[in-house]
């Protein structure tokens, strides 16, 4: 007599179900979506641990590449636009030193005396424009323009994500901070 798995047992139905599971508020097929399974699953922890906090109701639909810089934004890291190979070491090419005058040592720090003056006499039009009072926002439209083109020059970090938390999950030892909390 054959031996039978449980799935080869389940009528097809039963086990697409089972494959969902419920992250988030969302029900999520890993075999369909496993990446935003795992990226759900990492906002939710991370989330309730108090170290991100996903918008509710946000301005624009939550995407897949959108959750993924909610979690990278959670555990402290950012996009960069610069090469593969950059590094900080490939700019420093002088070997010189230079004395610069203009750095005051401890010493003369001690000598120093704070002294109030009043600004009003640096400034002519203080009526017109005063230099205390902040200059207006961009415009929301103008803003929401920038943002648009800034996360269109974002490449989609999903997959990086997605096997981060699938890791940090599963992991026994070697796990990143914000993950160790949860088991």
């Amino acid at each position: 007599m054959p031996t039978l798995t449980l799935s080869q047992m389940l009528s097809p139905t039963r086990a697409k179900n089972r494959s969902r599971k419920m992250v988030g508020g969302m029900q999520i097929s890993i075999l369909e979506k496993p990446n935003l399974y795992n990226i759900k699953s990492g906002e939710s922890i991370l989330a309730s641990q108090g170290i991100i906090n996903v918008p509710s109701s946000p301005v624009e639909p939550l995407t897949i590449q959108s959750l993924s810089e909610y979690v990278l934004d959670g555990l402290g890291c950012t996009y960069s636009g610069e090469p593969i190979d950059f590094s900080l070491l490939g700019n420093q090419t002088d070997q010189e030193t230079i004395e610069n005058p203009a750095i005051v040592d401890a010493t003369e720090w001690k000598v120093i005396q704070n002294k109030p003056i009043r600004a009003i006499d640096k400034f002519i039009n203080i009526a017109e424009d005063p230099f205390y009072k902040l200059d207006d926002d961009l415009s929301h439209q103008l803003q929401n323009e920038r943002d648009k083109e800034e996360r269109r020059s974002i490449p989609d970090a999903s997959f990086v994500v997605s096997d981060l938390v699938l890791y940090n999950s599963n992991a026994v030892k070697d796990k990143l901070k914000q993950f160790k909390k949860y088991q």
